[in-house]
């Protein structure tokens, strides 16, 4: 009996459905999986329901390192007073430098919070900490601080896909550990290839 359809296994599960149209073929983005040893596997149906595997085949996996890669996110937080807004951006170079910027803002009054450089910025996997120190700024032009913060980032989509992210502010003159860290809710990051 001619073969009907064939079901393709990566590491023992079903890789997408079962393919019906001869040739029977699948795509595969390594991307998707860690890198190592990964068995593929093809079990091919006749019209009466006979099955027959194919004999594995292993494949390593090692994808390097992305080329340069860029984290943007940004959003609208309801603050005392009035409405505050923040963004950031990290980017990574094809030698795999880190580098990055946030910025918050009070439009009420003009209160600003910028960042230029990190202090520090790691990114495990699909998560990036970023922690430094700025200063703030008021309508009037004074600045005061230095205030540190720090955003945690996790991608858990693809590229463009939007997923969350959220920025936490610790002001040094707080005095009382209650109002030592301002979490500033949740955003969006998109995250670029």
């Amino acid at each position: 009996m001619a073969v009907v359809g064939v079901q393709f296994k990566l590491d023992g599960a079903n890789y997408g459905a079962e393919d019906t149209t001869s040739p029977y073929s699948t795509s595969w983005n390594t991307t998707t999986v860690s890198n190592g040893s990964h068995t593929l596997t093809a079990i091919a149906r006749d019209a009466a329901g006979n099955q027959t595997t194919s004999s594995p085949v292993t494949v390593t996996v090692s994808n390097s390192a992305a080329g340069p890669a860029k984290w943007t996110g940004s959003g609208r937080i309801n603050v005392p007073g009035g409405l505050g807004y923040f963004g950031f951006f990290i980017t990574r170079a094809a030698d795999g430098t880190l580098s990055g910027q946030l910025e918050y803002y009070f439009d009420a009054t003009g209160f600003d919070f910028d960042a230029p450089n990190m202090l520090t910025l790691t990114v495990t996997g699909n998560k990036a900490v970023i922690t430094g120190t700025g200063m703030e700024r008021f309508g009037n032009g004074a600045w005061s601080g230095p205030y540190n913060f720090t955003a945690t980032v996790q991608d858990l989509g693809t590229s463009g896909t939007t997923d969350t992210f959220k920025i936490q502010i610790s002001d040094p003159g707080a005095t009382s550990a209650g109002s030592d860290t301002t979490t500033l809710i949740y955003g969006n990051i998109v995250k670029y290839y």
